[in-house]
């Protein structure tokens, strides 16, 4: 091959490298773009926002009664509702468990201090009555420590049982949400073919 040639080759390779350079960078902006305008939805507690705006209960109805044909609005209020009632149970269980665990303090305090209130009474009828006051004065804050200690238990069954109900609808409510994300979102099809003035991209979503 001549100089002429090679040159011309050259050229025709640097022509080709520099149209495959504009086609992706066609590429690189387009998907870019598809993606800006494609915002997915988030899910907010017991709603959906989108952009960071929580939508209203009238908004959230219309998008989710028709999510590729189908109306899942019901089952939405539904995990939404079981969500609120873990919520509950979590928070009154924690309550529960916290003031059962005071109660057992309280109780077990009253019955040291009984116990030595006891033995020092006791105490002027010697040693055998020094024991029997601290017996009975021990009997003071049992009532209580065995409350407290029933409370705090049935209080901790119940801030477990709402904790696993919240994870539960939680990942529910994700579920339904990348239900709607997925049908707005839509198929995107990249088609390369040739044109006019050389190669031609188009993109539709």
């Amino acid at each position: 091959m001549d100089t002429e040639g090679k040159t011309l080759f050259a050229l025709r390779g640097s022509a080709i490298q520099d149209k495959m350079k504009k086609v992706l960078i066609a590429l690189l902006f387009m998907v870019a773009t598809v993606a800006a305008a494609q915002t997915p939805y988030k899910r907010s507690g017991n709603g959906i926002e989108i952009d960071g705006e929580k939508l209203s209960e009238a908004q959230m109805q219309e998008l989710l009664s028709d999510v590729n044909g189908t109306d899942i609005y019901g089952y939405w209020n539904k995990e939404a509702s079981s969500r609120k009632l873990g919520t509950g149970l979590a928070i009154g269980g924690g309550v529960l468990t916290a003031a059962g665990l005071a109660s057992a303090l309280l109780g077990g305090v009253t019955s040291l201090l009984g116990a030595a209130t006891g033995a020092v009474v006791g105490s002027v009828g010697g040693q055998e009555g020094a024991s029997s006051g601290a017996s009975q004065g021990a009997k003071a804050g049992k009532p209580f420590a065995v409350a407290g200690l029933v409370a705090a238990a049935a209080g901790l069954g119940t801030l477990t049982g709402g904790i696993v109900l919240i994870s539960k609808s939680n990942k529910r409510l994700d579920g339904l949400v990348d239900l709607c994300n997925s049908a707005s979102g839509g198929d995107i099809q990249v088609m390369v073919g040739p044109a006019p003035s050389g190669i031609g991209l188009c993109m539709n979503f």
